[in-house]
């Protein structure tokens, strides 16, 4: 960052992060926390059943089969939404000193980041292109907060 002040980041928040010194900058982990997105789970649910009903009509007219098949159905597509939802859960590591920016096990030199801001729910790291770098969603605002504020006071102006 060129010119201006930066603001302090203060004593990080007690919920949804665990910071600590390291060397010439720090080291954070971020407990993300994700909005279940509802409507779309339900949309693929339906979607499924759908398609379930559609197998099972055309494999067997028993209606106890039929209504197994429908449910197996169901029941896995419940369980690829809670594997695919559940990975946002993961905690993220980010360390930054005066030579590079950790985040996640992704490597990036100081020099190729240029922010690093809160959007919404999201914290995301910003090149010097203007591009996302990295991404977390889910993160307590306050705790986004913090962190946004620490890597902008880590980088070279």
């Amino acid at each position: 960052m060129s010119g201006g002040e930066v603001e302090d980041p203060g004593p990080p928040p007690r919920t949804g992060l665990v910071v600590r010194p390291e060397g010439e900058g720090f080291y954070a982990r971020i407990n993300p926390r994700p909005a279940i997105p509802w409507a779309r789970w339900v949309a693929g649910w339906v979607a499924f059943l759908a398609l379930g009903a559609g197998l099972a009509a055309m494999i067997t007219t028993d209606v106890w089969l039929a209504a197994e098949i429908v449910v197996s159905i169901g029941l896995f597509a419940g369980l690829l939404f809670a594997f695919g939802h559940g990975k946002g859960y993961i905690p993220v590591e980010i360390v930054v000193d005066d030579e590079r920016v950790t985040w996640g096990g992704e490597r990036y030199p100081i020099a190729t980041v240029a922010d690093c801001r809160v959007e919404e729910r999201a914290l995301v790291l910003v090149g010097q292109d203007g591009r996302a770098l990295a991404r977390v969603d889910g993160v307590e605002p306050e705790a986004a907060r913090w962190v946004s504020l620490a890597v902008r006071a880590s980088l070279p102006r």
